[in-house]
């Protein structure tokens, strides 16, 4: 046939799972790696276009805007990208409890991970402490990081049931 270039357009260089959602296929096969080593093993060219519009965080495009209490966010009126969580019921999200998930993809991805915490005093109000920022700064998961509060969470749980109303 003559064939001597191989072009492949792939959602995250080291995600499987994101480039198998892309392509919207579930074989458990399909490894990139694995694709890559045989069609260099063939002496073909390969070209990889990494397409930053299908990625897990290009699936909801949105346009930050001036409303009371963020009159005046750092993206204003710039095209931006994220995870749309509107469609989540809440049985969903109290069940797998706090999920960081979506900041570290978001962190990862990112590519200017210096940007991604402009204002780390902010960041650190919300989380309560500033080790949970590090962590995510020194490659930590989410798992990583619901075991290393899970220590405080049990003191808590202990520390509140004297003033419980009702039973839990």
């Amino acid at each position: 046939v003559g064939v001597t270039t191989v072009a492949i357009s792939v959602a995250c260089l080291d995600d499987d799972a994101a480039n198998r959602e892309m392509i919207q296929t579930r074989d458990e096969a399909l490894c990139l790696e694995t694709l890559c080593r045989e069609i260099k093993r063939r002496n073909m060219n390969l070209r990889i276009c990494l397409n930053m519009n299908d990625g897990i965080l290009a699936h909801h495009p949105f346009t930050p805007e001036s409303v009371p209490g963020a009159k005046n966010p750092p993206l204003l009126g710039q095209l931006c990208r994220g995870v749309d969580l509107r469609d989540l019921d809440n049985e969903t999200i109290i069940a797998g409890g706090v999920n960081l998930s979506y900041v570290i993809d978001a962190y990862n991805k990112m590519g200017r991970p210096e940007d991604f915490f402009r204002n780390g005093r902010f960041f650190d109000l919300l989380a309560g402490n500033g080790w949970i920022r590090q962590m995510i700064k020194d490659g930590a998961t989410s798992e990583d990081l619901k075991k290393a509060w899970a220590p405080d969470v049990e003191q808590f749980l202990l520390q509140r049931k004297p003033y419980l109303l009702y039973e839990e």
